[in-house]
């Protein structure tokens, strides 16, 4: 197989994934790597596939700027908000708090995250604020959820 035919199977393949666990649903072990070496090939796979959609409004406060392989067998979500830590009372401490619980919830029962719990990937969501300065960073990995 040619690098041209294998680079659009590595990024037609989790979409492809998805769709089978929306069929199958979350407790069918599809596609289970061994290797940290394959599982990163498709962390970046996946992250430069979600990067060609990119920037895309996620709400009205939202918007979603980079997908990346963070190199520690995670997947790292880049988002921008429309407003400052001041905007909203000086402190980023209380809404890092409930995002992390938000997306440790998504992370470990949603069916759409299957591949990354089967596979030990983490998931990393790092929030800018409007200026592009970092807000905060929550993350979300199979030992977060329960057995």
């Amino acid at each position: 197989m040619n690098k041209n035919n294998k680079a659009s199977i590595s990024i037609l393949l989790p979409t492809l994934l998805m769709l089978i666990s929306q069929a199958w649903g979350s407790e069918e072990k599809l596609w289970v790597l061994d290797d940290d070496g394959e599982i990163n090939e498709a962390i970046s796979a996946v992250a430069q596939a979600m990067r060609s959609d990119l920037p895309k409004q996620m709400n009205p406060m939202t918007t979603w700027i980079g997908a990346d392989n963070s190199g520690r067998r995670s997947l790292l979500y880049t988002y921008q908000f429309n407003f400052t830590a001041n905007e909203i009372g000086g402190s980023w401490s209380a809404f890092a708090r409930q995002m992390g619980k938000n997306n440790q919830a998504g992370y470990c029962t949603d069916s759409l995250f299957f591949w990354y719990r089967d596979n030990d990937v983490a998931m990393e969501w790092r929030y800018l604020d409007k200026n592009r300065e970092f807000a905060f960073q929550v993350k979300a990995s199979l030992s977060d959820c329960d057995a």
